[in-house]
């Protein structure tokens, strides 16, 4: 999980991060692939590197050299789907992420721009309608405000 939130970072300060929420999926799943790829690998050598540890420490560096590749067989034939399932939980992680930003930037879009409480002018105001709108044919024959005195 620290690996890809790091390469996120990293990506970003640099201005090379596509995000994966909002960009097309041509242009970020390479990034989601090599994200997801770096995570599964480094995960991966931890597991073999502590089942190598275990191995040697239990039997000794001399009798662990024999079985040494059929242990990482096996350890990679348990362990690799754990990885990859945990590369994939982080690449969902930084998807939400980065819909959480996506969000957020376009809030702070929205606020930027003030929308009038009311507006500017109404039909049933005492001044009327702005002149171009008095001037129009359609209003040629209406009368605009009808007196009230007898």
């Amino acid at each position: 999980m620290i690996l890809p939130l790091a390469l996120r970072d990293a990506a970003r300060f640099a201005g090379r991060w596509n995000t994966l929420w909002t960009s097309h999926w041509t242009v970020s799943l390479p990034q989601a692939l090599i994200i997801a790829g770096l995570s599964w690998l480094i995960a991966l050598a931890c597991f073999l590197g502590l089942v190598l540890w275990t191995a040697a420490i239990s039997k000794g560096w001399a009798q662990s050299q024999n079985a040494a590749f059929e242990s990482l067989k096996l350890s990679l034939l348990y362990n690799g789907p754990t990885a990859l399932r945990g590369a994939v939980l982080a690449l969902l992680v930084l998807l939400l992420i980065d819909a959480r930003d996506a969000a957020l930037h376009r809030a702070s879009i929205l606020r930027s721009f003030t929308v009038p409480t009311r507006p500017r002018w109404s039909w049933r105001s005492p001044e009327g309608p702005p002149a171009r709108c008095r001037a129009s044919p359609c209003s040629a024959g209406r009368n605009w405000m009808p007196s009230t005195s007898g």
